[in-house]
């Protein structure tokens, strides 16, 4: 079974959510939104309110 790593990463102008691909050892993004700062990223991410690219 494989768990999803999930995290906020830097992408572009802001953050997105990203699981880390043990394929290529680093993380792909997964959240269709860009969010502005790193705050409203992670808030998103725990509570769930972010769209699956």
């Amino acid at each position: 079974m494989e768990v999803l790593q999930y995290q906020v990463i830097e992408a572009g102008n802001g953050f997105c959510i990203a699981a880390f691909d043990e394929s290529i050892g680093g993380f792909v993004r997964l959240s269709k939104e860009d969010y502005r700062r790193f705050e409203d990223a992670s808030d998103a991410l725990f509570s769930g309110t972010w769209t699956l690219a």
